[in-house]
């Protein structure tokens, strides 16, 4: 993970996943599946987050969520 600067501090991949799957089970958003790859020396952080709702009847689609981080 780069330095932090005066102006700008980095938040790891792990704790930006976490941080998102807290807020939404807050929120009672249920996370079942995700899926997670990392590219560029580990410097890229791609993700789809499958999305489970009360109240909403799934049947032929599904609520997904798109993550991304990545260091400069």
């Amino acid at each position: 993970m780069p330095e932090a600067t005066a102006s700008w501090q980095p938040l790891s991949h792990e704790s930006f996943v976490t941080r998102v799957a807290n807020r939404l089970a807050a929120e009672g958003i249920v996370v079942k599946e995700e899926r997670l790859a990392l590219s560029t020396n580990g410097l890229r952080l791609f993700g789809l987050l499958e999305l489970e709702m009360k109240g909403f009847v799934q049947r032929d689609y599904r609520f997904v969520l798109g993550l991304r981080n990545y260091y400069i």
